[in-house]
């Protein structure tokens, strides 16, 4: 599942818009670990609610690992926030015009080459002994056991 802006993207699985889904209900009643992921719109105000959400998932007392994708925009506060957070594990950057984005809803399955350099933040509440390292392909994500 995933979230979306758009009410008709519902039919392709949206859980409905970020900004109202209520993640701990979400959670609550899952089995082991929740994986989410994060790429809000490319604005500050939109970013930096984005990262405050994706920090607060970690205390929702159950398991969740969050991979947010944002530009490198290292003096703005969701850069900041993420880079400096206690449940930070690993980040990866994105070369400009070496990767891709997607659209979950789009039945063409359109890929827009990025024109900025992109991060990847890991975050996650995992007891240490269950954390994982991330190896990252393209647009993907597979966890690895560590090692």
């Amino acid at each position: 599942p995933y979230c979306s802006l758009f009410e008709e993207d519902k039919k392709f699985g949206s859980l409905g818009n970020f900004h109202q889904l209520d993640f701990n209900a979400f959670v609550k009643d899952r089995e082991g670990e929740t994986v989410v992921t994060i790429n809000p719109p490319f604005t500050e105000t939109e970013l930096k609610y984005a990262a405050e959400k994706a920090h607060d998932m970690m205390w929702y007392g159950k398991p969740v690992i969050v991979i947010f994708t944002a530009p490198v925009w290292k003096d703005a506060a969701y850069f900041k926030l993420l880079s400096k957070s206690r449940f930070l594990r690993q980040t990866y950057f994105l070369p400009k015009f070496k990767h891709y984005y997607e659209c979950p809803s789009d039945p063409k399955d359109t890929r827009v080459v990025a024109k900025a350099n992109s991060q990847l933040f890991v975050l996650d509440n995992l007891p240490t002994n269950q954390r994982r390292y991330y190896a990252f392909l393209s647009y993907g994500c597979v966890h690895l056991p560590r090692k």
